[in-house]
């Protein structure tokens, strides 16, 4: 008994280092939920100090209808040496529901302050029923110089 114990603890590790391994965590995709199609005619614009976001509503090549649109974005301090390479982390923006179909297309706008001196990157990911998430959309970047950037409260 007393040299089955150690066996036993290496196994239930073993398990407990299989089960918490890395990974893609997301919520289960339910069987035969249909996946969202990607966004189109998406646009970003810098206006008044404004970062404007613009997409079609509309399903843009195979895919469903999506139910609504989440808006991430990320932040970063414009150096004299930019770092292209260096990992952009995302958070959420926003989220904008899509209007029912019917009648015109549907335009939808994002629009919010920006902070001087700092660029920002954008992308849109399209949520249908039950949740599923489609395909992000392509990053769209604006530069923003204005003033000299701001002491970073975050």
């Amino acid at each position: 008994m007393r040299n089955r114990l150690p066996v036993l603890a290496a196994v239930l590790l073993l398990a407990a280092a299989l089960f918490a391994s890395c990974g893609r965590k997301a919520p289960p995709v339910p069987p035969g939920a249909p996946v969202p199609a990607a966004v189109c005619g998406l646009s970003a614009t810098v206006e008044n100090g404004r970062a404007v976001i613009t997409f079609s509503g509309e399903p843009c090549g195979e895919g469903a209808r999506a139910e609504r649109f989440l808006v991430f974005r990320c932040r970063r301090r414009l150096q004299a040496q930019p770092c292209p390479e260096c990992p952009c982390p995302y958070s959420l923006a926003g989220s904008l529901d899509n209007p029912r179909p019917g009648g015109q297309p549907a335009r939808l706008t994002y629009a919010e302050d920006l902070k001087p001196g700092y660029a920002y990157r954008y992308k849109v990911v399209p949520v249908g029923e039950a949740g599923v998430r489609g395909a992000e959309s392509r990053v769209m970047s604006l530069p923003f110089p204005g003033a000299a950037p701001e002491p970073d409260a975050s």
